[in-house]
C-alpha cells in the first residue's frame, strides 16, 4: 500500500516537473511551478533586430541583379560606425587554488545590451582586406553578492582587434563578406572589492555593405567574440586565491553605415 503511495507521488512529481521544463520555471515537489520572471527587455529587443538583419537580407538581396561593374578606381580604404547591440548571458564558476568549485551565485556580470563599433578595413585584394575596429560593450549596475556580503557596481569591456574579411561577391551593390581575426579586452569596473582582468580570443564576424552610392553603403553585420572574463575575488570574499571566471561569448548585432576612400 505504501509503495502504491510512493508510486503515485512519484508520478505526480514526475508529471509536474516536465511541465515545469517545458514552460522553463524552478519546480519543487511541494509546490506547483511559480510564475517565471519575464525575460530582459533588451533580450527582445536584440532578437527583434536579428529578424530585422535577416529580413533586411532578403529583401535586398534581389537588387543585386541590379549591380554596377566593379570600378578600378574605388579606393582601397573603407570606415564603417556601427551600432546594435549584443547578446549574452553569462555562467560565473568560482576556482579556489586553481580548482574548479563551479557555479558560485545566481548573479550575473554579463546580459544583453547595446553595442557601438568603429572599423577600417583596407583591401589587399578584390576579395579579401584586412581591418581594426575598437568596440564598446557596457552592463548595468548590479549587485554581486557571496554570502552576507555585498558589492555594487558595473563592468564593460572595450575590445580591440585585427580581422580578416573574405568578400564573397566583390562586384555588386550587395557585397557579403565573412571574417576571422583577434580581439584583446580592455575590461572596466566599477565594483569596490573585486578585481577583474583583461581578456582576450578569437572573434567571427558576417556581414554585408549595401552599396547605394559609389563610396556609401549601409552595413549590416554579426559578429561572435568567444569571451571568458576573470575576477579575483580574494579581498570580498576573504578566501586566498579565489578567482570567478566569468564565461560571456557575446554575439554582436549591429547596422551602420560605410564609407569608401
Amino acid at each position: 500500500m505504501v509503495n502504491t503511495k510512493l508510486h503515485s507521488l512519484n508520478e505526480v512529481v514526475v508529471r509536474r516537473s516536465r511541465r515545469c521544463a517545458r514552460s522553463k520555471s524552478t519546480f519543487t515537489p511541494s509546490s506547483p511551478c511559480p510564475p517565471t520572471r519575464s525575460l530582459n527587455a533588451t533580450w527582445y529587443q536584440f532578437k527583434f533586430l536579428s529578424y530585422v538583419i535577416l529580413v533586411a537580407i532578403a529583401l535586398l538581396a534581389p537588387l543585386n541583379s541590379f549591380a554596377y561593374e566593379y570600378d578600378a578606381r574605388e579606393g582601397k580604404w573603407v570606415a564603417r560606425a556601427k551600432f546594435g547591440g549584443f547578446i549574452a548571458d553569462s555562467k560565473e564558476n568560482g576556482v579556489v587554488g586553481g580548482v574548479d568549485i563551479g557555479k558560485v551565485s545566481d548573479d550575473k556580470f554579463f546580459g544583453s545590451n547595446f553595442y557601438a563599433e568603429l572599423e577600417s578595413d583596407y583591401f589587399l585584394f578584390d576579395r579579401l582586406s584586412l581591418g581594426a575596429f575598437v568596440g564598446y560593450m557596457p552592463q548595468n549596475a548590479g549587485v554581486w553578492t557571496f554570502a552576507s556580503a555585498e558589492d555594487t557596481g558595473s563592468v564593460s569591456v572595450i575590445p580591440i582587434g585585427a580581422i580578416a574579411k573574405f568578400h564573397i561577391a566583390p562586384y555588386g551593390e550587395i557585397r557579403p563578406y565573412v571574417g576571422a581575426g583577434y580581439y584583446y579586452g580592455i575590461v572596466r569596473s566599477s565594483y569596490e572589492y573585486l578585481e577583474f582582468e583583461s581578456t582576450s580570443g578569437p572573434v567571427f564576424a558576417g556581414g554585408l555593405d549595401w552599396w547605394f552610392d559609389r563610396d556609401w553603403a549601409l552595413n549590416l553585420e554579426a559578429k561572435k567574440f568567444i569571451m571568458t572574463v576573470d575576477m579575483d575575488a580574494s579581498e570580498f570574499t576573504e578566501i586566498n586565491d579565489y578567482k570567478v571566471e566569468s564565461e560571456v561569448n557575446p554575439l554582436t548585432l549591429t547596422i551602420g553605415i560605410t564609407h569608401r576612400f
